[in-house]
């Protein structure tokens, strides 16, 4: 049997990499939408200005800014699929169950 005190720390090192997770998790988010908010605009406006004015180094950059643009996405794609293929999944309260050899629910420990 576990004593209280290993369960004090088990629970708060869950409750500090659950607390990690979310703060990762907003970042990437908050971060990851700012960039492509500003890589649209940025993209948005110099394509606006080639095709009033085309000039051979702005065509370059919308080129080279649009090849940046699939290259981070493909990273990013990339990325997101092998954090899902390593990631632990989460268990259902029925595959606990199942695991733990068997335990029952309270509710059904009094019929």
């Amino acid at each position: 049997m576990e004593s209280p005190d290993t369960r004090e720390v088990d629970t708060e090192s869950i409750a500090t990499e659950a607390r990690e997770a979310r703060i990762t998790r907003w970042f990437g988010t908050v971060v990851n939408t700012r960039l492509l908010v500003t890589g649209y605009l940025v993209s948005g406006s110099l394509a606006v200005e080639v095709q009033r004015r085309p000039k051979k180094a702005k065509v370059t950059a919308l080129m080279v800014l649009n090849m940046f643009s699939l290259l981070l996405g493909l990273c990013a794609m990339i990325t997101y699929g092998l954090q899902m293929a390593i990631e632990p999944k989460l268990l259902t309260w029925e595959q606990e169950v199942s695991y733990d050899g068997g335990a029952r629910r309270p509710s059904e420990e009094s019929k």
